[in-house]
């Protein structure tokens, strides 16, 4: 699937170089008070992200308890309480 999406996927929009330029190219185009996109959080993403990675973290905790010879006694008993 990787395979797919590193160098199927570019070669059929025209390569790498081409979607980089068109990308520029419709981020040049924007409004100058269009609001601006960026990968760092505001203060409304905190939550959300935070529950993700506490069910992430709970989801490896869970996975190592169950990889050990008693692990299902132990998820068990936490369900339980």
């Amino acid at each position: 699937m990787i395979y797919v999406t590193v160098i199927v996927i570019p070669l059929k929009l025209g390569g790498i170089g081409h979607i980089i330029d068109a990308a520029q190219a419709a981020y040049a185009a924007r409004p100058p008070d269009a609001p601006k996109a960026n990968v760092i959080l505001g203060p409304t993403g905190y939550w959300a992200f935070s529950t993700l990675a506490l069910g992430s973290a709970l989801a490896g905790v869970t996975g190592r308890v169950c990889e050990t010879r008693y692990g299902f006694v132990i998820i068990h008993l936490i369900i339980q309480c």
